[in-house]
């Protein structure tokens, strides 16, 4: 019987996926607290991060309100131009 199986699984082709996904996921100590996945043909320009940055900000006033209320926190992300952008930037409540 194993081996039935094992002729099976050779005579399978695997095909790799036409469509590619993006995810991103945000997460702390306790575990993850937003995730979004990026629409195919989306482009991660600073209006799309500020989006994806309010829609954050809206989740961890709603999920973790003690992280808003302490500010005692800070966002830890890649160096990309969009995340550096004053658009994406500039709505940070903390931010000094």
């Amino acid at each position: 019987m194993g081996r039935r199986n094992l002729a099976t699984a050779e005579n399978l082709r695997s095909q790799k996926s036409r469509v590619k996904s993006m995810l991103m996921i945000f997460f702390e100590w306790q575990g993850v607290i937003h995730k979004e996945f990026v629409p195919e043909g989306e482009t991660i320009n600073a209006v799309y991060y500020k989006g994806v940055m309010q829609s954050l900000l809206n989740r961890i006033r709603r999920v973790r309100p003690g992280m808003c209320e302490s500010g005692d926190w800070f966002l830890l992300h890649d160096n990309a131009p969009s995340h550096n952008a004053t658009i994406s930037s500039s709505f940070w409540p903390n931010e000094k």
